[in-house]
């Protein structure tokens, strides 16, 4: 499935179920209700895109370690990107994640465990590879389109909240694994990906530290929010975090770390 498909289907969808909902709430102006309240929306999420991001991710902004937020915002600079603000999160602590909207300022969001977990130079490979993403527009578009993913899915995800009946996790969980075939292809573009690790490489020199925490980062579970939660943070880094539904990678394909590092020309054990 090519991205241009997966995006149609993505606002195909987002549409289809505000129609619906709106013959609920009006059975003779369904569409017109349904379309508006969607267009609307739609309008919050290019515009406010990030803010609700960082909402989701329990994000602060990082008061405790000025030389940190000095240097991404001097790597920002030699980016081009004339302004970048800098976050923790403690719920999503095992990565660094991206996000922006057009109508706010691009952000960076550090997991607390990292400072301690990476090295300095493995931390500054993800961040270059985090303003890559920002830089090239791809953080807006995945803020953008993982906000439609959890629009579509939130109705699923009261369901299992109201329903003392239903197992949650398991239940929710059955409804996911069709979203993540549509995920990959939304966002495991090859030739993207591999575009953006050879900027980081040329941009930092950091070649086998970037390698090394790729791996790090792909062999570490997030352990954040609940399931909506950590399906929308998934895919707002460079790198995703190890998936511990193995059969969601038995059943849809995603670029491996293998893959990535075979093309960094990185040794894989």
């Amino acid at each position: 499935m090519t991205r241009k498909i997966a995006i149609a289907i993505l606002f195909i969808a987002y549409f289809c179920i505000w129609i619906l909902l709106g013959f609920v709430l009006s059975p003779f102006y369904g569409v017109f209700v349904g379309a508006a309240v969607a267009i609307l929306l739609l309008f919050l999420f290019f515009v406010y895109g990030e803010k609700i991001i960082l909402s989701i991710a329990k994000a602060r902004y990082i008061n405790d370690d000025d030389i940190l937020v000095s240097r991404i915002r001097n790597m920002a600079y030699l980016n081009e990107i004339p302004e970048v603000k800098v976050y923790w999160s403690q719920v999503f602590h095992s990565n660094v994640y991206s996000c922006h909207s057009l109508g706010g300022t691009p952000s960076i969001i550090v997991g607390r465990n990292l400072v301690d977990g990476l090295s300095k130079n493995e931390l500054n490979a993800l961040i270059y590879a985090s303003l890559q993403q920002i830089k090239s527009k791809e953080s807006l578009y995945r803020t953008l389109f993982n906000l439609l993913m959890m629009n579509i899915l939130a109705p699923l995800k009261i369901i299992t909240l109201l329903s003392k009946k239903i197992q949650q996790r398991q239940f929710f969980q059955i409804f996911l694994l069709p979203t993540y075939y549509l995920k990959n292809a939304l966002y495991d573009d090859v030739s993207h990906m591999m575009k953006v690790d050879r900027e980081v490489v040329r941009l930092s020199g950091l070649k086998y530290e970037y390698a090394s925490a790729l791996f790090k980062i792909s062999e570490t579970e997030s352990l954040g929010g609940d399931e909506l939660s950590n399906f929308v943070m998934s895919h707002m880094s460079a790198v995703e975090n190890k998936n511990k539904y193995v059969l969601k990678d038995l059943i849809f394909y995603s670029l491996s770390i293998k893959e990535r590092l075979k093309e960094l020309d990185v040794i894989y054990a």
